[in-house]
């Protein structure tokens, strides 16, 4: 692309002419027809008392035409109730209100729902004589019901912060030199964190924890609260509130960089019960670890699970080794098929429990008699079988017993057809048995008994061994295992004496006049002679009142510990029940900050939008102006509106820093510059003002010339503060003294001081001076305006910073604001930066094509107005399929493309173009946003534009631009254009 060399353009003293009326009516018509926004001129129609009945639609704009969807010519000269029929009867009563403004020269801004358009609108109203008024007409609709989500989602969100019963909190983290977390600050608490605190919002608001818990250690909060404010990693843990002897449940959260927010629930109770069933499974552990039998927990699937030390040392093997055998695996060999059926049985809930004899091979091999019993436990929840219980008493010894009462009873058998010799000796052999022996005639007569039976009967207060076997039944109760009475009909022996075995019949007996009880177990049998007569009957009585006590004891605690563990699980499902409902809560607390993050977001960025867009031309036009033939007057009043929209601007960039500021999305950059410099920036930018009021100001800096950081950001807190200290002072000085703190290594503390003569700020104001929207003086009848956004955008930006910013005022006498940066030291100088907006650039002729893509008939006629003064050809497109369509037919030398607009998005015509062959794709575009956010500007470089350039546009931005893409020394940039 071949370009001229620059001229300048010719200043306004060449310009002689003045418009002519039929220039300035053609200006006129210009604006009033392709104005975005609908405006109607009227007159106002009365009733004979001079009331507001109707009024004329005299003329009305092309927007304003189509939003009510007909013609200009079906609406102008015509009664409104006649163009709009019901337009009297909307909910708001425009006829009245508007009438009133016509016939009084008011003037009124509002907002109202018009009904026929569905739609609702900012109204603007002025009148201007005769009962004539002119409106304007903005649709907010999407603008409410942004504001209408916030609304709602930020109610809901006060509603689940200000719950009674669940402690949560917002805080900020406070940051070290280092960048690592220190402290945090609680920024807001609700009733229910006071009342576990046990301290009122006063005293928690606004402060750090270290400051209200002095004496707690604050690493394991810091730990864990400052991943979630810097990271945005969420963090569930336990904590312990000492003031108020509650445990709590803890859930945090980050919506913004920074901060975070933390949802408490009380599990106090829970722990208590935690604590309590553990002592008592502790118990019920010891209990199975030390019991004097084996115990053992068996899977469904039959492998060993929790063994005592008991059954361990029977079997001869490690806890650990019994985990992976399975019960077949110790099964002696001749006894493999011994238990198996009723396993399976009792594994599918047919068989509740089951008990028998078997045999287990010990780890050296040899087997060992047990009495095996078995019961399943069943999953409370679910009713399957979680696992079976195994009781396993040694019954060595009694089998050893069996097997030698069986022998002598054989021996007995064969003694009854022998001599009386042959059986006496027999008899002696029955006295060394431990098992208690009685054996009676036919008769029922005791013909012998022995030692151990003689041990059993003295239990009954030393009685008389019983000749007869009724003087025996006379001295007991014989009772059934459950307790009932058995008569002596019943008993065992009887059976015996009746030509019947009874094995091991187990019975309760009772000791007469007594209260104590024993358990035995009793065999009786049988003896017969050589010619089969019964000769005898022998009863063996073992006690196992002992053995049963322990069964019944570790019965019951089974029964307790399932019982405990069904309590344990049903209290763990309420605990996480409770818990999951507590995470829901806080993560319905985040996504409801998110939303209304969100929705903010949204509504500032809508707002801006529309701020932007009229102030895009009310700063375009006031620059244009400056540059045409104007007299003093004239001069003077255009700059006083310029200043007027570059203040809104002010304002709107403000609120948007606050914005992102609160959302997490600001960056900060590292770069070499000259503190020097920063501060005398700053004090230029306020010395108009300052000279208006006839204030000095000066500066004392002492701190070294090179320093790392962000030299942007420090400019934007000095011109605060400075232009703060201007603002308040009325006679005086407002100063600046900059000096070092300290330096380590490679950081360094810079302290910033401003100081002026002013009104000062007392006391009470000084507390709450860096919150939002919070002034000095906030009454109605305030000297001094304001949104209160520049000290807390500054307390911010300090924070964001790794500083500090303290302030000390006096009333009437002026205030002092400390400011407390850690910077990176710079040893060599770095290369001295000029601020972007510190001069203007000079405006050139440039030779050049260049089309722009813009909707908005106003904003086309200002860019084409802007572009025309620096010499450049240009054509226009409404939207991006007509650009997409006019670079295909001839190319351009630079593209100035806005964002939004119909039929084509601009960031889809620009990936349209990038797709195009060469040279048609390697056109530089350079975006015009109403957006100042970073994710739509990263939007534009990411659809393959080359540069943006933020609405409004001033006529100096856009000769930056133009200079920057089409001069001689940027001619180069064509060809670095990003591809799509």
């Amino acid at each position: 692309m071949t370009t001229r060399p620059p001229t300048a353009l010719p200043s306004s003293a060449d310009r002689v002419d003045d418009p002519s009326p039929d220039q300035c009516r053609q200006r006129y018509r210009a604006l009033f027809h392709n104005h975005i926004h609908a405006i109607a001129h009227c007159r106002v129609i009365c009733d004979a008392k001079g009331e507001p009945v109707d009024f004329l639609v005299e003329e009305v704009n092309d927007a304003c035409a189509e939003l009510m969807g007909l013609r200009r010519e079906d609406m102008e000269n015509r009664a409104v109730t006649v163009v709009l029929p019901g337009f009297d009867k909307e909910p708001f009563p425009f006829i009245t209100h508007l009438g009133l403004i016509g016939l009084n020269d008011g003037e009124d801004r509002f907002e109202a729902w018009l009904s026929l358009q569905q739609r609702w609108f900012s109204v603007y109203a002025f009148g201007h004589g005769e009962g004539r008024f002119t409106v304007f007409f903005t649709d907010i609709t999407a603008a409410k019901a942004t504001e209408a989500r916030l609304v709602e989602t930020e109610r809901r969100f006060h509603a689940l912060f200000n719950n009674p019963t669940n402690p949560m909190i917002h805080c900020r983290m406070i940051l070290g030199p280092d960048g690592k977390p220190i402290d945090f600050e609680y920024v807001a608490v609700n009733e229910a964190t006071c009342t576990a605190l046990r301290k009122s919002r006063d005293e928690l608001e606004g402060r750090r924890y270290s400051e209200i818990f002095p004496d707690a250690p604050k690493e394991y909060l810091l730990e864990r609260f400052g991943d979630v404010a810097l990271k945005g990693e969420d963090k569930v843990f336990d904590t312990y509130f000492p003031l108020s002897d509650r445990h709590f449940h803890a859930y945090a959260f980050s919506v913004s960089y920074g901060k975070f927010t933390a949802l408490y629930t009380d599990i106090t109770e829970q722990r208590k019960t935690e604590e309590h069933l553990r002592a008592s499974e502790q118990l019920l552990r010891a209990t199975f670890d030390q019991a004097a039998i084996g115990i053992v927990q068996v899977g469904p699937d039959g492998r060993f699970m929790h063994p005592n030390r008991k059954f361990c040392d029977m079997m001869g093997y490690s806890e650990e080794e019994l985990r992976h055998l399975h019960f077949v695996d110790l099964t002696y060999a001749p006894d493999k098929a011994l238990g198996v059926e009723e396993f399976q049985q009792t594994r599918a809930g047919m068989l509740p429990s089951f008990s028998l004899e078997k045999r287990y091979a010990r780890r050296d091999g040899t087997p060992l008699w047990c009495q095996l019993t078995v019961t399943a436990v069943r999953n409370p929840d679910t009713n399957a079988i979680a696992y079976n219980i195994c009781i396993i008493e040694d019954i060595r010894q009694r089998k050893q017993a069996e097997d030698e009462r069986e022998r002598l009873l054989a021996r007995l058998r064969e003694a009854a057809t022998q001599s009386e010799a042959d059986r006496l000796k027999l008899m002696a052999t029955f006295s060394a048995m431990s098992e208690s022996i009685l054996i009676c005639d036919m008769q029922r007569n005791v013909i012998l008994n022995n030692p151990a039976f003689a041990a059993l009967y003295s239990r009954g207060d030393h009685l008389a061994m019983p000749a007869h076997l009724d003087a025996f039944a006379q001295t007991i109760r014989v009772l059934t295992l459950e307790g009932a009475p058995v008569s002596p009909e019943q008993w065992p022996i009887n059976a015996a004496f009746e030509g019947k075995e009874v094995h091991d019949r187990e019975i309760r007996i009772r000791w007469l006049g007594s209260s104590h009880e024993m358990i035995i177990r009793m065999s009786a049998l049988p003896v017969f002679d050589a010619e089969g007569r019964q000769a005898l009957v022998v009863a063996v009585l073992r006690e196992v009142t002992a053995q049963k006590q322990m069964e019944a004891e570790l019965l019951a605690a089974r029964d307790e510990l399932e019982i405990r563990v069904q309590q344990r699980t049903a209290e763990l499902n309420a605990a996480t029940q409770a818990a999951e409902a507590a995470q829901k809560s806080a993560e319905n607390a985040r996504r409801a900050a998110e939303s209304a993050n969100r929705a903010k977001s949204e509504f500032l960025a809508a707002m801006s939008h529309e701020i932007r867009t009229p102030l895009n031309s009310v700063i375009g036009f006031a620059g244009l102006l400056q540059h045409t033939a104007l007299n003093a007057e004239q001069r003077e009043l255009v700059e006083l509106g310029r200043r007027s929209g570059e203040s809104l601007l002010h304002l709107l960039n403000d609120l948007l820093d606050f914005s992102k500021i609160e959302a997490g999305h600001l960056d900060l950059e590292q770069i070499d510059f000259d503190p020097h410099l920063e501060v005398d920036y700053a004090l230029s930018l306020v010395q108009d003002a300052a000279n208006s009021k006839r204030l000095h100001l000066h500066r004392n800096v002492t701190t070294p010339r090179h320093v790392r950081g962000d030299p942007a950001r420090l400019r934007q807190i000095l011109l605060n503060l400075l232009s703060n200290g201007v603002k308040f002072t009325e006679k005086g000085e407002v100063g600046v003294r900059c000096s070092e703190l300290s330096r380590r290594g490679d950081r360094i503390w810079l302290r910033f001081e401003i100081h002026d003569t002013g009104i000062g700020i007392d006391e009470a104001t000084i507390d709450r001076l860096f919150q939002p929207f919070v002034q000095g003086d906030a009454s109605t009848t305030r000297r001094y305006g304001g949104t209160g956004l520049g000290l807390v955008i500054s307390k911010r930006l300090v924070d964001a910073m790794g500083g500090r910013i303290e302030v000390s005022s006096k009333p009437g006498v002026g205030s002092t604001f400390r400011v407390d940066l850690p910077f990176g030291w710079v040893a060599a100088p770095p290369a001295a930066p000029v601020p972007a907006d510190a001069a203007p650039v000079a405006l050139r002729q440039v030779q050049g094509r260049v089309l722009v893509v813009e909707d908005n008939p106003v904003n086309q006629l200002m860019a084409c107005k802007m572009l025309g003064l620096m010499g450049l050809h240009v054509d226009v497109a409404g939207n991006g399929a007509e650009a997409l369509a006019s670079v295909q037919r001839s190319p351009y030398d630079l593209i100035l493309m806005d964002c939004d607009m119909p039929v084509m998005d601009g960031f889809e015509a620009t990936r349209a173009i990038r797709a195009l062959e060469p040279p048609y794709r390697q056109v530089p575009i350079v975006a015009m946003t109403a957006s100042a956010l970073k994710d739509d500007r990263s939007k534009c470089l990411e659809a393959g534009m080359a540069d943006f350039v933020s609405k409004p546009v001033r006529l100096e931005d856009m000769a930056k631009v133009v200079e920057r893409w089409l001069a001689n020394e940027a001619g180069t940039h064509c060809g670095e254009v990003p591809q799509a």
